[in-house]
Formats: structure tokens, C-alpha cells, sequence
């Protein structure tokens, strides 16, 4: 499939937008304590690993093929509880 030059140059521009987000949530992983928050953390890291992925593939000129996003069922991924007392009860 091939993409409109605009739309190319938008997406190499965009992609390196998303390294240096993949490398503050990596931060966030590594400096946080709350497994609820890693938990979050987790999950936007695969989504945002996704998204990058699907780019690239998009990007790929010799890519003929469909593009399939995965199965994430963000309901299961997001289910977990609650701990009674949190950081945010301070804000």
C-alpha cells in the first residue's frame, strides 16, 4: 500500500514523537512504587508499541497486506482493585 508523501512525512515525524514517549514511560515504570500505576503504565507502553507498530508497517512500501491491530480487551487489562488507601487520597 502506498501513502500519500504527506502523509509519510507526517508519520516519520510522528514516530520519533512516540521513542521519546515510549522512554519516559519506561521512567515512569522504573520509578514508581504503586502497582496500580505500573499496572496503567503497562498498558499504555503495549498500546503505544502497537500503534508504533502499525505505522511502521504502514510505512513499508513493499507491505501489501491488511494491517490487523490485536485483540486488547482493555476491560480484562484494566481490572484490578483499588487499594484502600492511595497516593492520590493527598492531592
Amino acid at each position: 500500500m502506498l501513502l500519500p508523501i504527506i502523509d509519510v512525512g507526517l508519520m516519520n515525524e510522528h514516530l520519533s514523537t512516540h521513542e521519546g514517549l515510549l522512554g519516559k514511560l519506561d521512567l515512569y515504570q522504573t520509578e514508581s512504587s504503586a502497582t496500580y500505576l505500573k499496572k496503567i503504565v503497562t498498558i499504555q507502553q503495549t498500546l503505544l508499541k502497537t500503534h508504533i507498530r502499525v505505522m511502521l508497517e504502514l510505512l513499508n512500501p513493499s507491505n501489501e497486506n491488511w494491517i490487523e491491530l490485536p485483540n486488547i480487551n482493555l476491560e480484562e487489562e484494566l481490572s484490578f482493585s483499588w487499594p484502600i488507601h492511595s497516593d492520590f487520597n493527598t492531592l
